[in-house]
């Protein structure tokens, strides 16, 4: 869709393309090149991945069909692996809800990498991609995926959490394990069940930390969903233990064998009676982050939620962001959130971006810990809560920063809070007419920086297209760095299309690693996997001058 404006909008970037090839014998060439450019200062595609382009996969198959980039993870060696929901190898889309999962891997240049497994069943196109399930293989869950949640690695293991939905059957929520050990990248080694139970459960987001457990799993996994219970839905947590000799088994040392549950009552204020179900109040997990306390995840767990106050009607549509904190243990920290909106206390803290029975959706957390957990130095967790939120016409993005007491941070922005992006001024009937929401997505971050991925207005002469976006926020000041777009054309397109990002990671040296998709109007707008990496100065980095 494309916006048509005369005014100009500073600081976005429209990119060029200038080649595209590609060749069977050896590592493929992206789909499209694309020339880059930035502001001297400012964060820009970095042109030590892939010359500074996003590089366009289609996973070698069909045009036709659409491949959704979603979440990605960054290695140990700098490489990132990027995952979503793609159809059977060089087949056609299959029906709504019966994906396919497809990685593919990218070197630190912004190269694709093939896999090194090689008697893989999974691997396709000379290995660069795996595709799981695979055909013909027993022992593999059925193709019928809706989602993917999240991606982490963690030692030589690549962990890939997705909602799955067995035929006749309530949607779960499962683990894909891949190795990374050298020789045999890419070799699967099992699917686990995070989640499952009579009812549809819905993931949101992992954790990986060590152990420090002298002869046991090296790893734990802590994993967030939602659980749409006959009693209302809720939060459920499970903590399990990874790696080593058992890839995988519940850990029973936390909560009640190795789950916690939180509900939001009704009857605390939590929400309205019209929208609760036997007393418990909606309420939906959507983002997972662990406050720092050495190397063994011991520290407080938060989980970036929304819950529903009020019915739904004409003009309200009354959600609001929400974190909920748990102990290292998996018990509920009753003092946390007070004073925070109705029904908050009690292990629930509210933020609401000021547009009163208006729509605020967590869309990520991320936390910052500070001090050196010495007396003179205690352990001070900085809780960042990312959310789409209402604006008078188009959704913008909100920042809200707690305190690890569930209290507002008054110096972060205003009150706590940053709100940019959309349009708000419902008085310019031109201006709400063409600006688009500024859609936040996922979140990362590096030191005192937040990276917010999504999709927000670039300006192509005087039009405006949704596009794939990161913006920059101070942690400290709670002030807008940048937004950045950029506008992508396909290969073969004669203008560019809408795009957006859906997962991003830190990449070291203040750098962001992003992907997404982007669709192809040569192709009935289908869609392909967009990888990239943002970075700052990028003008004068690794020599380019």
């Amino acid at each position: 869709m494309l916006h048509r404006l005369v005014r100009i909008l500073p600081c976005l970037a429209f990119l060029l393309p200038v080649g595209a090839a590609l060749a069977a014998d050896k590592p493929p060439e992206p789909d499209t090149e694309i020339a880059w450019e930035t502001q001297a200062g400012g964060y820009g595609l970095d042109p030590g991945f892939n010359g500074g382009a996003f590089f366009l996969d289609r996973f070698a198959g069909s045009s036709s069909a659409n491949y959704r980039g979603r979440k990605l993870a960054r290695l140990s060696n700098g490489d990132v692996v990027a995952v979503g929901l793609v159809p059977a190898y060089n087949q056609p889309d299959p029906p709504d809800g019966q994906f396919h999962i497809g990685l593919v891997r990218y070197d630190a240049s912004g190269q694709r990498v093939a896999w090194t497994f090689s008697s893989s069943p999974y691997g396709n196109f000379g290995n660069q991609y795996l595709i799981y399930p695979g055909s013909n293989l027993g022992g593999q869950l059925t193709p019928r995926f809706t989602a993917v949640k999240d991606v982490k690695t963690i030692g030589d293991r690549i962990y890939v959490m997705v909602d799955h939905t067995p035929d006749g059957e309530s949607r779960d929520v499962q683990l894909l394990i891949f190795s990374d050990v050298a020789g045999e990248t890419g070799r699967f080694l099992g699917h686990f069940t995070l989640f499952t139970s009579p009812f549809n459960e819905d993931g949101a987001e992992m954790a990986l930390f060590s152990s420090a457990t002298l002869g046991g799993a090296p790893y734990k996994l802590l994993a967030a969903a939602t659980v749409y219970g006959g009693s209302g839905n809720y939060i459920r947590l499970s903590r399990f233990n990874v790696g080593g000799i058992t890839p995988f088994e519940g850990d029973s040392t936390f909560g009640t064998d190795g789950t916690s549950i939180a509900f939001l009552f009704q009857t605390s204020g939590g929400c309205s009676s019209a929208v609760a179900t036997a007393g418990a109040c909606p309420l939906i997990a959507r983002s997972l982050a662990i406050g720092f306390r050495g190397f063994t995840g011991s520290g407080p767990i938060y989980v970036g939620a929304e819950r529903q106050y009020a019915a739904t009607t004409a003009t309200s549509n009354d959600w609001d962001a929400a974190v909920v904190k748990f102990s290292s243990s998996g018990d509920l920290d009753a003092s946390f959130g007070s004073g925070t909106g109705a029904g908050s206390g009690n292990g629930f803290a509210f933020v609401q971006f000021d547009r009163g029975t208006k729509e605020d959706r967590n869309r990520g957390i991320a936390v910052r810990t500070l001090g050196l957990g010495i007396p003179a130095a205690p352990y001070n967790d900085e809780i960042y809560v990312v959310a789409s939120a209402a604006q008078a016409c188009a959704s913008g993005t909100g920042v809200g920063k707690l305190d690890q007491d569930g209290h507002y941070v008054t110096t972060f922005g205003t009150g706590g809070k940053l709100r940019f992006g959309g349009w708000d001024d419902p008085g310019d009937a031109q201006a709400c007419a063409v600006y688009g929401a500024a859609a936040p997505f996922a979140v990362a971050r590096d030191g005192a920086t937040l990276a917010i991925a999504g999709q927000d207005d670039a300006e192509v002469g005087p039009d405006f297209i949704p596009a794939a976006s990161v913006a920059f926020v101070d942690t400290d000041a709670g002030s807008l760095l940048q937004r950045f777009a950029t506008a992508v054309r396909p290969p073969g397109a004669t203008f560019p299309s809408s795009s957006a990002l859906y997962g991003i990671v830190a990449s070291g040296n203040g750098s962001f690693s992003v992907t997404g998709d982007v669709r192809d109007p040569g192709t009935g707008n289908t869609l392909m996997f967009a990888t990239a990496r943002i970075g700052r100065d990028v003008i004068f980095a690794n020599g380019f001058d």
